[in-house]
């Protein structure tokens, strides 16, 4: 198990760095910033893997699983922002890392679920 952990670990050290090295920043991001970014991207792909066990063993339902999967990018999105600044955040993830809920279209996520999105009540 703990090789499992560690070879998580190195490969999201790496996509991370990949992110980072593609935004071009005329600056090195500093060590701490960049260990505490590599926290915040663990701790949300072990929220996303924990809300895929539980979709796929049908004990959360399509939209409960997109509600949560968005508030738990959207929270590490802010604290990502609160590491790098808006400036380098804005570099890093660009516009959309600001609008998250945007990322995945819900129309194709529920026909890929072969749901229909759930209707929204406006008030």
């Amino acid at each position: 198990m703990l090789g499992f952990q560690t070879g998580h670990r190195d490969e999201s050290h790496r996509d991370l760095r990949e992110i980072i090295d593609t935004a071009k920043l005329d600056h090195p991001i500093e060590k701490w910033k960049f260990d505490r970014l590599a926290k915040i991207q663990s701790r949300f792909q072990s929220i996303q893997a924990d809300l895929t066990l539980q979709f796929q063993a049908g004990k959360i339902q399509p939209d409960e699983y997109l509600t949560r999967f968005n508030a738990a990018l959207r929270e590490a999105m802010k604290r990502n922002e609160d590491v790098l600044g808006h400036d380098d955040f804005v570099s890093i993830f660009g516009r959309a890392g600001q609008v998250p809920e945007g990322l995945i279209d819900p129309d194709v996520f529920f026909s890929e679920m072969g749901k229909e999105p759930p209707k929204y009540r406006s008030r």
